[in-house]
């Protein structure tokens, strides 16, 4: 149960953000905020999908993620290899610009956010050799599919052990100041989870 609370928004968030980039098998991923509740979903549904996936994070979170399926870790988008047929990019500014020259002709980039709070800057020019290449932009609160299915199938993948969420606070619900505290000053990594009895 503690497992399928922490999937709503960032699993479905994670699921519908790589389908966007199509049929997977055989292509390379490259996934920005790898350890974040969403990217660390989006590495382990793109390797179920049979791509190769490119994780960008701290070097700590290196043996994590290659556990979860990543082939490489990174730092930066400036030290992955490409190029890319997708790119989940959630942290803007810099990033996404060297995202854009890192895709592979007819590549996807989904912005799903720019926790960098940096604007980018592009221009036709940065296209070159990148052509048709397209940027696409997920919203979870805007997605108008049921989410019904989506649910279903996450929570398939968690009880056969093929996703795994990462929970880093769990309490009964009377600990809420303390899971609210807790994420808002970084305490722990992933999910907070409140039981009620």
């Amino acid at each position: 149960m503690e497992q399928a609370a922490a999937l709503p928004l960032a699993g479905r968030t994670a699921l519908n953000t790589i389908r966007l980039g199509g049929n997977l098998l055989g292509r390379k991923v490259l996934v920005t905020g790898a350890t974040g509740g969403v990217g660390e979903f989006q590495v382990q549904l793109a390797v179920l999908s049979g791509a190769r996936v490119t994780a960008v994070a701290r070097p700590d979170a290196q043996s994590r993620l290659t556990r979860l399926g990543a082939a490489l870790v990174v730092p930066t988008v400036a030290d992955a290899d490409g190029p890319y047929d997708l790119i989940t990019e959630s942290t803007g500014g810099q990033s996404l610009r060297d995202a854009i020259a890192r895709t592979a002709p007819g590549a996807t980039v989904v912005v799903l956010g720019t926790t960098s709070g940096e604007k980018t800057p592009i221009d036709v020019y940065d296209f070159i050799g990148h052509e048709g290449t397209r940027l696409v932009n997920y919203m979870s609160y805007a997605d108008p599919s049921p989410i019904s299915e989506d649910l279903r199938l996450l929570l398939e993948l968690v009880a056969a052990k093929r996703l795994e969420t990462k929970l880093g606070f769990r309490a009964d619900w009377t600990q809420v100041h303390d899971a609210l505290d807790g994420l808002g000053n970084r305490d722990f990594e992933g999910k907070a989870v409140l039981t009620i009895h």
